[in-house]
């Protein structure tokens, strides 16, 4: 009986160690995958960070633009103004040269 509860003392080491090393390879692999993660987290922050600068710029970009669109229709606005006074002195001018035709 002795050896048969050796045997199992064996058999029962056996399965621990094997239990330890399985153990292991999932600590292992869990660290890899832990590892592979925060490389991705890091390429997504980075990634983020990119996007947000670009917006920024695009949101700049369109303000500008924005801007210079206001400006043209200002200028457009005096443009028009100019060319009404333009057209009435026309028709001043030539109501004073009808007065002296003979």
């Amino acid at each position: 009986m002795a050896v048969k509860a050796m045997e199992q003392v064996e058999e029962n080491v056996a399965n621990g160690v094997r239990g330890a090393e399985q153990a292991n390879e999932s600590i292992t692999s869990i660290e890899s995958g832990s590892q592979r993660a925060v490389v991705l987290v890091d390429a997504i922050t980075s990634a983020i960070k990119e996007h947000s600068i670009t917006t920024t710029n695009i949101a700049q970009q369109v303000e500008g633009i924005a801007q210079m669109a206001e400006e043209s229709s200002a200028a457009a606005s005096n443009t028009a103004n100019s060319a009404l006074q333009l057209d009435n002195l026309s028709r001043q001018l030539q109501g004073i040269v009808d007065a002296y035709k003979i």
